[in-house]
């Protein structure tokens, strides 16, 4: 695995990763699913613009002139992630957004268990 797709998956995968273990950790009710899934959305969103400053950089290495094989091969492996990084994240959030829709409000007579 290049440095490129390196960088990319970590700028994804450690905050989700952390998201998520906080997520399990805190078995969120009625309210935290919507919560959730609007912070991994945010995620998927820093994640593509991190992804885009990283790809402007790498082009501004090519423009400069260096070492020309590698850099194209990293802007090609953080064009490809830039578009599937983010749009897994989102979909993740987006199923807890819509679990919270279709989820029945709990009653405030309920305990909690």
């Amino acid at each position: 695995m290049d440095i490129s797709s390196s960088i990319s998956m970590a700028m994804g995968v450690l905050p989700l990763f952390v998201v998520v273990l906080i997520y399990k950790e805190a078995k969120p009710k009625y309210h935290g699913l919507w919560f959730f899934g609007i912070v991994i959305i945010a995620i998927a969103g820093f994640l593509a613009g991190g992804l885009g400053v990283l790809e402007s950089f790498i082009s501004h290495k090519l423009a400069e002139g260096s070492e020309k094989e590698t850099l194209k091969e990293a802007q090609h492996t953080v064009g490809i992630w830039i578009y599937i990084g983010p749009a897994v994240i989102a979909a993740i959030g987006a199923n807890l957004i819509t679990e919270f829709i279709l989820r029945d409000k709990p009653s405030p007579n309920a305990s909690n268990k």
